[in-house]
């Protein structure tokens, strides 16, 4: 009885389709249907134009015309044109810059099933371009695009396990997804597994593993594993230490624009590290990881803008570069930005707005800010007299072995004794 329920079911099903389809005009749904395949074989006509202007050039000679095409493809529903002019859009690449736009195109790709367009979409909730930022569903989105062995959706999906954005943070998995896009030879997936195998992070410590993920992708030219192995040679972690390949990796990262590489190959050319002293390339170099927003970079060249050594004194460009490097959390900069308050050097005197800054630093175990943020509770400067939260602060500053705390500690003690004495 079952079967026969199912069967008729089907064949009453099977029915309405056709009595639907028998009770059209014949002529016009041969039509519609000759209409979309001319639509569909037009846009692929225009997509395949556009594509062969774009055949071996970095920058096609006629980008307008480039660009008109993909559109005309993306307006007859081609998904792969479609993905591309969004990116145009996204990047402002032969047209104005709109994000918005870019990540509805993005989206009307995705919707045709376009894998790739997956991972687009994901980057646009993941890093909060032309829609608010949505960890989870950048996630969801890669897992789609991962799922169909797409590598760069492995990748994101693997840093999204590895940070906990969007996902629940986990190592392994992270590792299990990189290893997958690794083996696709995609070259920023094997940076981050050999990054995770030097850390041993999701995998057991293998720093052989790790230097030769870095060389395979260092090959394919990424420059986060060029600047990777440059730091290795200069510090001989998993090689042997070697100055002139450092510089040789570190130069290579450098000239792509990557910060830490070009903060790197500043302070081998500071300290002699592979290649001569040579101070004024080193402040070239500084400079332009600072640009590159390298905390450390920025935090170096503040120092020697302090102090006029190697550069004009500039103590409000010195303020500047602490305060940028300070806002992405790194504390020495915190440190000396509260500094710069307290005291009012190269910035309007705020020791409530120094307090601040020297306690993030603190907080994050910078001995010097604990010691002086000690001092400030103690005298009450920029924050309400509290003695016995300056010796605490004094006291925690000296088991970390700074001198003047331990200094400062007997001096009141010894005002204490005297007292009694009294």
């Amino acid at each position: 009885m079952k079967t026969r329920i199912i069967h008729t079911s089907v064949v009453f099903v099977v029915t309405i389709i056709a009595a639907a389809l028998f009770s059209s005009d014949p002529s016009s749904l041969s039509n519609q249907c000759f209409a979309d395949d001319s639509a569909s074989e037009q846009a692929e006509a225009l997509f395949q134009q556009a594509q062969k202007l774009c055949e071996s050039k970095d920058e096609p000679e006629d980008v307008d015309k480039v660009v008109s095409l993909y559109r005309q493809a993306a307006e007859l529903g081609h998904s792969e044109a479609q993905r591309i002019l969004g990116f145009c859009y996204s990047h402002g690449k032969g047209v104005p810059e709109d994000k918005a736009a870019g990540f509805e195109l993005y989206r009307k790709s995705a919707d045709q099933g376009n894998i790739k367009a997956f991972v687009n979409l994901g980057d646009c909730y993941y890093y909060g371009t032309g829609i608010a930022v949505d960890k989870t569903e950048a996630a969801k989105l890669y897992l789609k695009a991962a799922e169909k062995d797409e590598p760069m959706g492995q990748n994101m999906l693997g840093l999204c396990y590895m940070t906990g954005q969007g996902v629940p943070q986990n190592a392994k998995e992270a590792v299990k997804w990189w290893k997958k896009a690794a083996e696709q030879n995609l070259p920023s997936a094997q940076f981050s597994l050999g990054s995770a195998y030097m850390m041993g992070a999701g995998v057991k410590m293998n720093k052989k593993e790790g230097i030769k993920l870095f060389q395979k992708a260092a090959k394919q030219g990424e420059r986060d594993a060029l600047a990777a192995l440059g730091i290795c040679y200069y510090l001989g972690d998993g090689v042997a230490q070697n100055g002139e390949k450092a510089i040789k990796f570190l130069r290579k990262a450098a000239q792509k624009e990557q910060p830490e590489a070009q903060h790197y190959l500043a302070v081998c050319h500071y300290d002699g590290v592979g290649v001569p002293v040579n101070k004024e390339e080193a402040i070239k170099w500084w400079k332009k990881a600072a640009e590159n927003g390298f905390p450390p970079a920025q935090e170096m060249l503040a120092v020697f803008y302090s102090s006029g050594e190697y550069v004009p004194k500039d103590e409000a460009k010195a303020a500047e570069l602490w305060q940028k490097a300070a806002e992405q959390g790194f504390p020495r900069a915190q440190f000396n930005l509260g500094c710069c308050y307290m005291m009012g050097v190269g910035v309007k005197m705020d020791k409530a707005e120094g307090v601040k800054w020297l306690r993030k630093a603190a907080d994050q175990g910078d001995v010097n800010a604990t010691a002086v943020l000690g001092m400030c509770y103690y005298r009450g400067e920029g924050v309400p007299v509290d003695k016995a939260k300056g010796i605490e602060l004094f006291r925690k500053a000296a088991d970390n072995g700074h001198e003047r705390a331990k200094e400062i500690l007997e001096d009141i003690e010894n005002d204490v004794l005297d007292n009694e004495d009294k």
